[in-house]
């Protein structure tokens, strides 16, 4: 009976192990995922300049480019060498539209991006319901608590 018990707690460690090294790994390399964004589509490169054009004029570009399409949110990177993300809803689909802050220009579109992609296994392991959030809201309280006990003897061991 031990040893069943053991290698079931063996099998149960490896897996919980590498969920959370999938939770910890997607978290990190999120970090940088603007900058994956940036290598691999090169329509969401922009070259800085001194000034910025109005977000008017990127909105009527955008209209003209996507006239039966509406922007749903818009992020303006802190980074100047990105463009600005629009989400963009036509038909019901959501996409995601790179337009060059300073021009003005609408430089492409794209239904996903290697930061959202990473956001949402981080966030919720792809898992509907919010079942995958309660996974990932689960494992960070351990980190919490592992953290704690490992702090507290640190400082005991210092002192």
């Amino acid at each position: 009976m031990k040893k069943k018990l053991f290698l079931l707690h063996g099998w149960i460690g490896t897996q919980l192990g590498l969920l959370f090294f999938v939770i910890c790994f997607s978290g990190t390399i999120s970090t940088v995922s603007h900058e994956l964004d940036w290598l691999i589509q090169s329509d969401y490169r922009a070259t800085p300049q001194s000034t910025y054009v109005s977000r008017n004029v990127i909105s009527n570009n955008f209209a003209k480019t996507y006239p039966k399409a509406k922007i749903t949110y818009w992020i303006r990177h802190d980074e100047p060498y990105l463009c600005d993300l629009l989400y963009k809803e036509e038909d019901k689909k959501l996409s995601f539209v790179f337009a060059n802050p300073y021009t003005g220009e609408i430089q492409g579109e794209t239904s996903l991006t290697a930061q959202l992609y990473l956001r949402d296994l981080h966030y919720y392991l792809f898992i509907p319901f919010q079942v995958g959030n309660y996974i990932v809201l689960f494992f960070g309280f351990l980190i919490l608590i592992v953290e704690e006990i490992f702090c507290t003897r640190c400082k005991k061991w210092n002192e």
